[in-house]
């Protein structure tokens, strides 16, 4: 068994508002991994702003992976990550 590998995870726009506000935050983002690689059914569950919400799943739709793996064979894996909007990175 083999968990998913990010070949690709490129960061969120952090939204223009929030960086004049000097808010930091986070979205937590579910989704599945194809067997493929692709990611798909990207949605948030849950953030410390609403407005947080959508960069993180734009970001999180463009990521490409290395599908996971069970008894040798490539399979869709759910997943959930937490994405960190820090002002300073």
């Amino acid at each position: 068994t083999r968990r998913p590998e990010a070949l690709t995870q490129g960061r969120p726009n952090y939204p223009y508002d929030l960086v004049k506000q000097g808010l930091e935050g986070s979205a937590t983002v579910a989704f599945v991994v194809t067997k493929t690689g692709e990611v798909v059914d990207v949605h948030a569950v849950g953030s410390s702003n609403r407005e947080f919400e959508r960069p993180a799943v734009e970001a999180v739709s463009r990521w490409k992976f290395r599908a996971g793996m069970k008894d040798n064979r490539a399979v869709n894996t759910r997943m959930v990550v937490e994405i960190n909007f820090k002002l300073n990175e």
